[in-house]
C-alpha cells in the first residue's frame, strides 16, 4: 500500500468505514502481506524503503536502522509486526501489554478538519496474546519495543509486581521496555518505590527501559524519580488529553511535543534518550523534533493521514540533510563500476541508434534483402500480392523501431544519473527490464523466421549488458530534493506516480497480449479487415508470409515488455521530489514509442478505433501523468537548516 495507491485508492474508501473497522481491516491487510512468503519481496518492489546506513543511530546500546519509531499510541501494531519493520523504521513499539487483556468498542474517532484521531480509552493486550503473536512473526529488520501497562486502577506496588512479571516473560522477545504514563493518582514516593521494583527487573533481565509521559503533563515531577532510578530514556507519547478525557493523536500535539522536548534536553541534557512522538505528519514535523533535541521520532496519527510512504520520505529527508549531495559518484571501487556503467550506457546508446535505424528503414523500404529471399518474393511482388501487406508490416515494424529508441533513452539515462553512482534501483531497473528484451528474441524464432539483423543485434548488445552486470550497485536512491509537506505538489504527484506505474503495467500487458498473438493467431480481426484478407489466403499465396509477420508482431510484443518493465520500476521507484532526470527520462523515453506507435497508424491509413484505443489511453495517461508530476519533480525546495 505505497502513498501513491494509498491516496488516490484505499485511503478514500477507508474513510468511508468506521475508524475501528478501518484500522482493523488495514491492520489484517498488513498481517497477511508479513505473513507472505512474497510479503517482504513485494514491500521492497513496491517502495524500496530499507533506510541507508548513514542513517543507523545508536542508543540504549542498541543500532537501531533508523530513528523512526512506529508508537504503540494505536494498539494493534503486534497484527501487522512483519510488515511494519520493514517501511524503512528503526523500531515497532507494540503494546500497551498487561497480564490480562482489554478491549474497548468504539475506541477510535478520526477528526479529518484536525488531522487527528481520538481515542479512548487504549486497548490492552494480553501478555500470553503478545508473546505468541511475537514468537509466530520471528525475526524482523527493526527492533521491537514492548510497552508495558498494568490492570486498571491498580496501585503502584502491584503495577510494579504485575510489571515485573512481565518483563520476566516478554524479555527474550524485547529489544527495549517502555512503561506507559503513570496514572495522575500515584503519589511521588508510589512512583520512586514502582520505578525501583521495575528496573531492578529490568536490569536483571538485560533489557533498557523508557518512561513514556504524555507532553502536556508536568514531565520535571515525573522524570526526577525515573531519572533517579535509572531510567535510560523517556518517550513522549504522541497525544494530549482532550476536555472530553479522550487522548488526541496528530496535528494537536504538536506543539505540547515540541514545547516538552525542548524542556527536558534543557534541564537534562544529553543524559536522556528522547523518542518523542506528536503531530508527525510530515517530514518537515519529524524535523523540528529532532532539531529540538530528540533522538528519535515516534510516528501514530501521521501513517493514517499521511500514508506509509511517511517513514521513507523521512528517511530521505534525514539523508539530504546527512549526507554530501550526489554531484560525483562515490569513490568506493570507482573505477570497476566505472566500466560497468559505460557498458550500459553504450548499451543504451546502441539501441537508441538501432531503433533509428530500423525506423529509417521501416519508413521506406519496409523490408529487407533477406526478407524478401525468406519468402521468395520480391517487394513488387508482395505488394501485387496485397498493397496493404507492406503497410501493415511497416506499422508493426517502426512501432518496434520506437520501442527500441525509447528502451535506449531510458538505459542511457539510468546508466548515466544512476549507474554511475552505484544507485541500486538504476541496476535493478536495467537489469530486469533487458533481460526481458534479450529473452524476448526467442519469439522471433518460435514461428520458424529467424532473422539475421536481429540476430546479429542481439551477438552486438549482449556482451554489453553483461559486461554491465559485472558492477555491485548498494547505494540507496539518489535525494533530489527534501520532500518536507504534504503539498499540493506532493498530493499531485500522487496521481502522477499512479499513472505512471499503470502505463507500464499496461505496457506489459499490451506486449504480452501482443507478443502471445504472434506466435500463435499472428492477426487480431481489426488487422484482418485493414488487410481485407485471411491468414488462410495468406498461408495459400505464399507459405512463409505469415511467418515473416509473426515474427514482426512476436518481437514488438516483446520489446514492448522489456519497456513495461523499465517504466514500471522507474515509475515505482523513481519518482521523488526534485528528481528531474527522472521526468526528463519519462519525457525522453515516453516520446518516441507512442510517436512511432499512433504516428505511423495515421501515415498507413490503419485507423481503427478499436485497435487504436489501448495507444491513445495510454498517451493520455502518459501525458496526464507528468503534467501532474511536473512541480513535484521540476521544482526543488529548500532544505531548512540542520
Amino acid at each position: 500500500m505505497p502513498d501513491w495507491t494509498y491516496h488516490t485508492m484505499f485511503r478514500p474508501l477507508l474513510f468511508q468505514l468506521a475508524p475501528q473497522q478501518a484500522r482493523s481491516l488495514t491492520l489484517a491487510a498488513l498481517h497477511a502481506l508479513g505473513s507472505a512468503h512474497f510479503g517482504p519481496a513485494l514491500i521492497g518492489l513496491m517502495g524500496h524503503m530499507r533506510p541507508a546506513p548513514s542513517l543507523e543511530t545508536r542508543a540504549l546500546g542498541i543500532t537501531f536502522p533508523s530513528p523512526i519509531v512506529v508508537s504503540a499510541d494505536l494498539p494493534g501494531n503486534q497484527q501487522a509486526l512483519a510488515a511494519l519493520a520493514r517501511f524503512g523504521v528503526g523500531a515497532v513499539e507494540v503494546g500497551p501489554v498487561a497480564q490480562r487483556g482489554c478491549q474497548h468498542k468504539q475506541a477510535l474517532a478520526r477528526q479529518p478538519a484536525l488531522q487527528a484521531i481520538s481515542l479512548a480509552p487504549s486497548d490492552v493486550i494480553a501478555a500470553a496474546e503478545l508473546a505468541d503473536s511475537l514468537q509466530r512473526t520471528g525475526p524482523v529488520p527493526a527492533r521491537v519495543g514492548i510497552r508495558l501497562g498494568h490492570a486498571p486502577d491498580s496501585a503502584a506496588m502491584a503495577a510494579a509486581a504485575e510489571r515485573v512479571a512481565l518483563i520476566g516473560q516478554l524479555a527474550p522477545l524485547a529489544d527495549y521496555f517502555t512503561l506507559a504514563p503513570p496514572p495522575a493518582a500515584w503519589s511521588p514516593a508510589a512512583w520512586r518505590a514502582h520505578l525501583d521494583m521495575v528496573m531492578a527487573a529490568a536490569a536483571g533481565a538485560g533489557r533498557p527501559v523508557l518512561v513514556g509521559i504524555f507532553a502536556d503533563t508536568d514531565v520535571t515531577a515525573w522524570l526526577d524519580p525515573a531519572i533517579a532510578a535509572g531510567i535510560a530514556g523517556v518517550v513522549i507519547c504522541g497525544g494530549v488529553r482532550a476536555p472530553d478525557g479522550h487522548t488526541q493523536l496528530g496535528a494537536p500535539a504538536r506543539t505540547a511535543a515540541l514545547r516538552a522536548v525542548r524542556s527536558i534536553r534543557q534541564r537534562w541534557g544529553d543524559t536522556l534518550v528522547i523518542l518523542a512522538g506528536g503531530g508527525v505528519l510530515t517530514p518537515r514535523d519529524a524535523l523540528a523534533l529532532l532539531d529540538a533535541g530528540a533522538n528519535f521520532v515516534q510516528l501514530d496519527a501521521g501513517l493514517v493521514y499521511s500514508g506509509p510512504g511517511l517513514p521513507k520520505r523521512i528517511n530521505e529527508t534525514l539523508r539530504s540533510q546527512r549526507e554530501p549531495g550526489p554531484s560525483a559518484p562515490p569513490a568506493a571501487s570507482a573505477q570497476h563500476w566505472h566500466q560497468a556503467h559505460w557498458w550500459m550506457l553504450l548499451l543504451g546508446l546502441g539501441m537508441i541508434v538501432s531503433g533509428a535505424a530500423a525506423w529509417l528503414v521501416a519508413a521506406t523500404y519496409v523490408i529487407l534483402p533477406y526478407d524478401e529471399s525468406f519468402v521468395g518474393l520480391a517487394r513488387a511482388q508482395i505488394i501485387a500480392l496485397n498493397a496493404r501487406l507492406l503497410p501493415f508490416m511497416a506499422h508493426d515494424r517502426i512501432s518496434l523501431a520506437g520501442t527500441m529508441v525509447s528502451i535506449g533513452v531510458l538505459y542511457s539515462q539510468l546508466a548515466w544519473h544512476g549507474l554511475r553512482r552505484q544507485v541500486h534501483w538504476a541496476a535493478q531497473t536495467i537489469a530486469a527490464s533487458a533481460t526481458v528484451g534479450f529473452l524476448s528474441f526467442f519469439l522471433f524464432v518460435g514461428y520458424g523466421y529467424f532473422d539475421p539483423l536481429h540476430a546479429a543485434l542481439t551477438l552486438l548488445l549482449l556482451p554489453l549488458f553483461l559486461l554491465g552486470l559485472r558492477g555491485r550497485a548498494t547505494a540507496p536512491p539518489q535525494v533530489a530534493a527534501p520532500d518536507l509537506d504534504n503539498d499540493r505538489a506532493w498530493r499531485l504527484a500522487q496521481w502522477g506516480q499512479l499513472g505512471i506505474v499503470g502505463l507500464g503495467l499496461g505496457l506489459i500487458g499490451a506486449g504480452a497480449t501482443i507478443a502471445y498473438v504472434g506466435v500463435t493467431t499472428v492477426f487480431v480481426p481489426e488487422d484482418l479487415a485493414f488487410l481485407c484478407t485471411t491468414p488462410a489466403a495468406l498461408q495459400a499465396a505464399n507459405t512463409r508470409l505469415l511467418a515473416m509477420i509473426a515474427h514482426d508482431r512476436a518481437g514488438f510484443g516483446g520489446a514492448l515488455v522489456s519497456n513495461g518493465v523499465g517504466v514500471l520500476l522507474l515509475g515505482l521507484w523513481g519518482i521523488r521530489r526534485g528528481a528531474r532526470w527522472v521526468w526528463w527520462t519519462l519525457l525522453g523515453a515516453g516520446m518516441p514509442g507512442f510517436v512511432a506507435a499512433l504516428g505511423v497508424h495515421a501515415v498507413v491509413g490503419y485507423l481503427n478505433l478499436i485497435h487504436l484505443l489501448p495507444g491513445i489511453l495510454g498517451f493520455t495517461v502518459y501525458v496526464g501523468s507528468l503534467v501532474l508530476l511536473f512541480p513535484y519533480m521540476r521544482r526543488r525546495p529548500s532544505l531548512p537548516k540542520a
